[in-house]
């Protein structure tokens, strides 16, 4: 039995810490405590699905977040 869906994400998030300075950067890293970083959704409650056979692109402007989105969608 074979599935009609070749992707299906399902609310996809990615988070990261912005740092105030490399220094900052460098004190959360060694000290494993509170830090001072402010959290980022760099992607927040995509949802999509792509049935097999079906092509797909990205048409959007520089920065938008093509390559995260790619690069955290599991390779099958």
């Amino acid at each position: 039995m074979t599935s009609e869906n070749a992707i299906k994400v399902l609310d996809l998030q990615k988070h990261c810490l912005l740092y105030a300075s490399p220094a900052r950067r460098f004190l959360g890293l060694l000290v494993q405590r509170r830090s001072t970083a402010r959290r980022f959704h760099a992607r927040d409650g995509a949802s999509f699905t792509i049935a097999r056979g079906e092509a797909v692109g990205l048409l959007v402007r520089n920065g938008a977040g093509k390559s995260t989105l790619l690069s955290i969608i599991p390779a099958c």
